[in-house]
């Protein structure tokens, strides 16, 4: 195997910006995203490399290095242009995985070239790692790739890995994302020394806590493992007739009970439906109901951009707390749809990331990270925290 490093073509679209600032859940220390992709055909590695060079000119952060101030509690990327490394193993010991066949997660690990996760913090340590594989005899690449969490969510991370598969191409990139520097809400570093956010300031029915970041890793890994996936496939023509069939029966039952509507017509969508159905044939089987429904949001577009972050998505909660609301799907959705409309408001929005902030501030603080730990009577759909 051998070592390559590639740095961003200058310049950046960052332009003079040395700094930037992260905010709320940028701050989720310790954590990383791996993404595995199995290519059909040989890679040109010399055109690869041009083409992730290119890239990383519209994603300045990806070839930074994490800084913190010894003296304060503000915590940035330094915009140092620096290489990225791509490690290229033409003799891989294992074959790729079958392309479009599921994968146990261990069986990765050879396709990966891990984060130096704890040591990222004030030193020259890359904040991406790239790895490229290959076996003779096989026309297939497998490209892995790790993030550190603190500078890409799955959207990002899919505007990365599509950009350079433009370039790649030799297609030009698709809206390239402008850059910004991200304005920290209040309250500031400083005041968090004066007033530690009380893990009870929260919503009345999370626990939100502070943890040794081995152990929420841990955590995350033995749930993973004791954990079965149930696999629903849907059509787009089954998924279209769930969304009507639900929509209609919302109708039914706003016009049955005089509901007051949020606007002139109440428009369900189809994750709205689709949560509906599994928490309603969840409470129909299981001994215990679901109570919550907790989803995840993205909140691009909804508030100005200097407030949003890299991590740019939050929780919404719905809590069923009657029992037609927790068997009836129309009631169920009708109760989606009214947390949902709620949670989008700009106003909203802020006052849950100033609050969040807050907690991921103080965390951060002491080298420890912020999780937020929903009840155990909560169905979490969009997402993978348990």
């Amino acid at each position: 195997m051998r070592t390559t490093f590639v740095s961003p073509v200058l310049p950046t679209i960052s332009g003079d910006q040395r700094r930037h600032p992260l905010i709320v859940a940028d701050l989720w220390n310790y954590f990383w995203i791996e993404k595995v992709y199995v290519i059909p055909e040989p890679i040109d590695i010399t055109r690869f490399c041009d083409a992730l060079a290119q890239t990383l000119s519209f994603f300045p952060t990806f070839a930074g290095r994490l800084q913190k101030d010894p003296q304060s509690l503000e915590c940035w990327v330094e915009l140092t242009n620096s290489p990225v490394p791509v490690m290229i193993e033409t003799n891989s010991p294992s074959p790729p995985p079958p392309l479009g066949s599921p994968v146990v997660l261990k069986h990765l690990d050879p396709f990966i070239s891990p984060l130096e996760n704890t040591l990222l913090l004030n030193n020259d340590k890359p904040l991406v790692t790239i790895k490229l594989s290959s076996q003779p005899g096989s026309r297939e690449t497998v490209i892995g790739l790790a993030v550190s969490h603190m500078i890409a969510d799955g959207y990002r991370m899919l505007r990365f890995t599509h950009t350079l598969s433009q370039i790649y191409q030799g297609q030009l990139p698709e809206d390239p994302t402008p850059y910004y520097v991200p304005e920290p809400l209040p309250p500031s570093a400083s005041e968090i020394e004066q007033e530690t956010p009380s893990p009870s300031a929260g919503p009345s029915f999370w626990s939100t806590r502070h943890f040794d970041p081995v152990e929420v890793q841990h955590h995350y890994k033995t749930d993973y493992f004791a954990s079965s996936p149930v696999n629903i496939s849907l059509s787009p023509t089954t998924l279209g007739k769930l969304k009507d069939f639900v929509s209609q029966a919302v109708k039914r039952l706003t016009a049955r009970d005089g509901i007051p509507d949020l606007q002139s017509e109440i428009l369900i969508s189809r994750q709205d439906a689709i949560s509906a159905y599994i928490v309603a044939t969840m409470n129909r089987f299981l001994p215990n109901a679901v109570t919550y429904v907790i989803s995840n949001m993205n909140y691009r577009g909804m508030i100005p951009q200097v407030n949003v972050g890299t991590n740019a998505t939050t929780f919404i909660q719905t809590p069923l707390l009657s029992p037609s609301e927790q068997r009836d799907i129309a009631s169920i959705a009708l109760a989606l749809r009214y947390s949902i409309s709620r949670a989008r408001k700009p106003d909203q929005i802020l006052s849950d990331l100033t609050f969040a902030q807050k907690c991921m501030l103080e965390a951060f603080s002491r080298g420890r990270v912020y999780v937020i730990v929903p009840p155990s009577d909560a169905a979490l759909v969009n997402g993978n925290a348990q």
